[in-house]
């Protein structure tokens, strides 16, 4: 009867189980979410228009060598001796009375208006402009660079998120499968019956294996919660409850994770960003010598007599011979870029030996998984056989207690290494790649 009862209950659990398997709950594969990120990730979007705002920047100041075309105008009441003067005389129409001391000295309220347009045409500014020029372009593809590196971040974060969201489903269903386990045994020796083998030492020790898998299953819980939110962050808005698809989280590691072995995109900005301030000692030097350009200006003016238009053309040569902020310039710009330089250097060295350390832990957590690997099928074993020895009374229930705890030890050690692997493959992943799109680095 008991024995009836007990695979009732077994159907009932597994027709429970495959009742819930078939709610509709949504799948999210790595591509969805990489998809959302490109479109909802605020770091890669700032990043995106800091990119293109410095590629205009490039385009402006490739334009140094444009002529500038101005316009002005104005209208104005003075009762000034002199500017009374001199724009009636611009309005050629000066009289014998206009030389008057009275009409000089007392010229009244006049009213007059000015309009001009001009032409500068610089022929050589000390190699200024074309300095600046390089300088905007190195910062492009500075920005570039650093557009690159901020998807690669936001990729290795989706797809760190995403693995280790398949490590904690997989030790979920483990963990399951282990407390399934343990109840079967509680439920059918249960204390009192006259068949049962399991002392009462025995039975406090299963009940405390089951408390500590529903405490390792609550901060499985909690870990999953972490990496949902974190992946919500950059993919925007999710569904409350989504699933990723069901795949294995190394093979997943090998496909979305590799090690590139190339000079990562971060440390191609700060070059380019060392490029730019190196440039900028030349734009110092060029200050230091003669502008030289041509011009052509042409006045219209109005006032109470007439309206005469005037006419100026030229050349010019401006040169600063001192000026006292100017002293040292060179050399503030030239240290600028120094540190900038090192900055450079550092940040490659940091990189590089973090991709070493990332692949000898690789390594290391690849062995010890393959050691755990091949433990598992011992520990199957081993439970099996430990369960049949326990029904037919040959061990008692604190030998079989301890074979359960150690398959719940190689549960809980086989994720921690697995979660190592997962950041670890993210961060050779970052030390290693310069490709920024997301799509480029997922090729």
């Amino acid at each position: 009867m008991i024995k009836f009862r007990l695979k009732v209950a077994s159907l009932v659990l597994l027709f429970s189980s495959v009742a819930l398997a078939d709610v509709d709950i949504p799948e999210f594969g790595f591509r969805q979410l990489l998809e959302l990120t490109q479109k909802n990730d605020l770091r890669v979007q700032a990043a995106h228009h800091d990119a293109d705002a410095a590629r205009i920047g490039e385009v402006r100041a490739s334009r140094h060598w444009y002529p500038q075309v101005f316009v002005s105008g104005r209208l104005f009441s003075t009762t000034d001796p002199g500017a009374s003067f001199m724009y009636q005389l611009q309005q050629r129409k000066i009289d014998a009375g206009d030389f008057l001391p009275s009409s000089l000295n007392q010229p009244g309220i006049n009213t007059f208006g000015q309009a001009s347009i001009g032409i500068d045409f610089p022929l050589y500014e000390g190699g200024a402009k074309l300095a600046a020029h390089r300088a905007m372009s190195s910062e492009a593809e500075s920005k570039d660079w650093e557009y690159r590196a901020q998807s690669l971040r936001s990729y290795a974060q989706v797809a760190s998120d995403y693995a280790s969201l398949l490590v904690l489903l997989e030790q979920r269903t483990q963990l399951l499968d282990l407390r399934n386990n343990v109840n079967g045994i509680l439920e059918k020796y249960s204390i009192g019956s006259k068949s049962n083998p399991v002392g009462y030492s025995g039975l406090l020790g299963l009940k405390n294996l089951l408390n500590r898998i529903e405490g390792v299953l609550s901060e499985n819980e909690v870990r999953r919660t972490s990496r949902v939110s974190s992946v919500r962050t950059l993919v925007g808005q999710l569904p409350d409850v989504w699933r990723p698809k069901n795949e294995r989280a190394r093979a997943f590691l090998d496909s979305a994770l590799v090690d590139s072995n190339q000079i990562p995109a971060a440390v191609e900005a700060s070059r380019r960003g060392a490029d730019s301030a190196s440039f900028a000692i030349q734009g110092e030097r060029s200050r230091l010598l003669p502008r030289v350009g041509i011009f052509s200006k042409a006045d219209l003016y109005q006032g109470g007599r007439a309206t005469a238009m005037s006419a100026t053309s030229g050349a010019y040569l401006q040169w600063n011979l001192f000026s006292a902020p100017q002293v040292a310039a060179v050399d503030q710009a030239s240290q600028v870029a120094l540190g900038s330089q090192k900055r450079a250097e550092a940040l490659q060295i940091q990189m590089d030996n973090d991709a070493k350390a990332a692949r000898s832990g690789i390594q290391a957590t690849l062995k010890g998984l393959s050691l755990l690997d091949e433990s598992a099928g011992l520990l199957e074993e081993q439970t099996r056989i430990a369960k049949d020895l326990f029904r037919e009374g040959s061990i008692n229930a604190l030998q079989l207690v301890e074979v359960l705890n150690r398959r719940a030890d190689w549960v809980i050690t086989r994720v921690d290494a697995e979660m190592n692997l997962v950041q670890m493959r993210a961060s050779l992943f970052l030390n290693t790649t310069r490709n920024g799109g997301l799509y480029e680095s997922e090729k």
